[in-house]
Formats: C-alpha cells, structure tokens, sequence
C-alpha cells in the first residue's frame, strides 16, 4: 500500500508541479514540498515493510534499522541517536584520474561563462531549474553572455520536451545546448566554467566532486548531501532548492565577481 498507493500517486502529482513548474507558485510549492515528503517515506518504508515481511515468511527476523530518520539530519545523526554514541562519518569513495583534473586557472576569465550540468535528464536532476535560472538571468538581469551544457542521457521523457519548448518560448535556445550521454563528460567540463547540482534530493552526488575535480566552481541545491559537499561560500555556493529566482541569483553574483568567485 505505501510504495504503491502512496509513494505512486505522489510522484504522479510531484512531476506535474515540477514539469510545469512556470504555472504554478505559493501553495503549490509547499505542496510538492509534503508530495516529496509522502513519496520518499512512502517509497522507503513501502520497500522496508515488503523486506521485512519476506524474511519473516522465510523465518528470518531482521533487526529494525527505520526509526523516525526524518528527525535526523543526516545519516550521520540518525545512527548517533539510534546507537547513544558518537559515528564517524566515512563518505563514499570514488577513483581520481589525472584526465578528469584540470586548473581551475583561465576559470572565469572571459566574457562567455559556460554552465554545466551533468546528470540523467528527468525531473529528479533539476535541469528544469537550470534553464529557468538562465532565462532569469537574461531577461531580469540583462546577462546573454551564459550558455548552459545539459549534458546527460535523454530519451523521450515529457520534461525533455518540455525543456526544450520553455527555452524556445522564452528566447533562449541559442543559450541552451543538449549534449547526449558520455562516458567521458570531462570532454565538455574542461571548457565550462560553472557547475550546477540542482537535484532535489541528491545523496552523495559525485558529480558535484568531478566539478571540483575539473576545476569548475560548484553551484548547488540546499538538499539532500550537496550542502556537506559545498560549503557554501568557501568551496562554491549553495541555492534555495526549488527556486530559480535564487539560482539566478547567485549565478549573477558570479558574472559580477569573477575574481572573488574563482577564489
């Protein structure tokens, strides 16, 4: 009942609001927020409780390891609380190769900023958000020297195409390049100067790693692991999750202050 009736119907719900997010504001922002919510501990406990009833129909009991997490901050927290000590962290490690590093010298240095964001092309990754932010920075802001790189497998999902017909309706097509999947997006990276991480909820996001590997400056949703990646101001900057205003917004910070943002 929860993975299915829950957690289901509230995606349904969830990539409405998302997909034509241009449509709606107020309310419905604090609804896809309690969608979101319902959906995730729909999705996760729906999974926990079908686990559970397998292994005790097999005769294994399986210790309870789903206690209120939504009251912790983090994993970190939820296991402290759980265990009445203090937990180390260890984050997920991930293999540095030399043709995935580059300086970040000659970052930001000419009038064309070149944004990126890496990921699977669905509502989840946020690229929606991303060309909003653009569109923003054009018409509120008067910048046309940015170019966002969508970089990431597309098939034939509704939210491509509907990212598609938004940059089209809002003049900023020229402004928007579509990549196709790569084994290799450090091809792409190198020449970028900016890279965005505007999931909703990403876990520990690697890709927001490789930015930092590939020398870009990391700019990224609130939610989920990015922020105990980017520490906002220090390693890169960090935005309201669900706003492109605020996206726009730091992103303009970084076309006025290029020095202080490659620093």
């Amino acid at each position: 009942f929860k993975k299915l009736i829950v957690a289901d119907t509230a995606m349904i719900g969830i990539k409405t609001l998302i997909e034509q997010s241009d449509k709606f504001d107020g309310i419905y922002v604090f609804v896809l927020i309690l969608l979101y919510s319902a959906q995730i501990y729909g999705d996760f406990t729906g999974g926990i409780d079908i686990t559970i009833g397998l292994s005790e129909a097999m005769g294994i009991r399986l210790a309870e390891n789903f206690n209120r997490p939504f009251f912790a901050k983090s994993i970190q927290e939820y296991y402290e609380q759980k265990l009445d000590r203090d937990v180390t962290l260890v984050y997920n490690g991930m293999p540095v190769k030399d043709e995935n590093c580059f300086s970040p010298d000659g970052r930001l240095s000419s009038q064309q900023v070149e944004l990126a964001i890496v990921g699977r092309v669905n509502p989840a990754k946020g690229q929606y958000e991303a060309v909003q932010a653009v569109k923003l920075l054009k018409q509120e802001y008067g910048c046309e020297n940015v170019r966002l790189h969508i970089i990431g497998y597309m098939g034939k999902d509704p939210y491509e195409l509907n990212i598609k017909q938004y940059a089209e309706e809002n003049g900023i097509l020229e402004q928007v390049v579509f990549h196709p999947f790569t084994n290799k997006p450090e091809e792409i990276l190198k020449d970028c100067d900016v890279g965005l991480t505007c999931s909703v909820a990403e876990a520990f996001g690697r890709v927001t790693v490789e930015y930092m590997l590939a020398g870009l400056l990391p700019v990224g949703a609130d939610t989920g692991g990015t922020p105990e990646i980017i520490l906002d101001g220090q390693t890169g900057l960090l935005y309201r999750q669900g706003s492109p205003e605020d996206l726009a917004k730091k992103l303009y910070w970084v076309l006025q202050n290029k020095e202080e943002a490659r620093q």
